[in-house]
């Protein structure tokens, strides 16, 4: 790292070069891809300057990717910490899913230039990570309510991603609300018991 940029400023860079390459890939679009150079002129930095923070474009990508879902199990966490229930877990949930696909539909599907070309360019270990992490992501929810519903694991993940994938792109598929309606009310009529 050049003597020039005090912690200070290796910091704000860093973090300059992370929001908006998250931006971007929130953003994306079929048509568009961003370049380092794009990056490094938004940080005001020399483009070789952008390799002292991260070895190369593939390893910015998985660590915006990791971060973002890190950030969407320690919510799901919180809401279950904050649920008096296992129903009300799963309906607050839902419902927080639902602004998150909105924001990041690449969760639910691959979608975006960018974000498809790095996916592709990632090493077997960097797609296992982003694999591994939404695994978890479902096992955390799966075994928040499983001890108070009857439901098949692969039954509510599928119910759960057709409500999800019905809103991933900026129209809606099926209506949100009646969709969410009727799985609370099939996974309501499956309560092992009352809460």
């Amino acid at each position: 790292m050049p003597k020039k940029f005090s912690d200070s400023d290796r910091e704000k860079i860093r973090k300059t070069i992370l929001d908006e390459y998250k931006n971007h890939l929130i953003n994306d679009e079929e048509t568009s891809k961003v370049s380092v150079d794009n990056l490094v002129k938004k940080a005001n930095i020399a483009k070789g300057t952008f390799y002292f923070f991260f070895d190369n474009k593939e390893e910015l990508f998985l660590e915006v990717v990791m971060e973002i879902l890190i950030v969407i199990e320690k919510q799901i966490e919180r809401i279950k910490l904050s649920s008096p229930s296992s129903s009300v877990f799963l309906f607050d949930l839902l419902l927080y899913l639902k602004n998150v696909v909105k924001e990041y539909p690449w969760i639910i599907k691959i979608t975006g230039k960018e974000f498809n070309s790095m996916l592709n360019k990632l090493s077997l270990e960097g797609k296992n990570q982003i694999y591994s992490q939404k695994q978890l992501i479902w096992e955390k929810v799966y075994q928040s309510i499983t001890d108070d519903l009857i439901v098949s694991k692969s039954v509510f993940q599928g119910l759960v991603s057709i409500l999800l994938h019905s809103i991933s792109d900026s129209h809606e598929i099926i209506n949100f609300d009646e969709a969410y309606r009727e799985l609370a009310s099939i996974i309501t009529n499956r309560s092992i018991r009352k809460d």
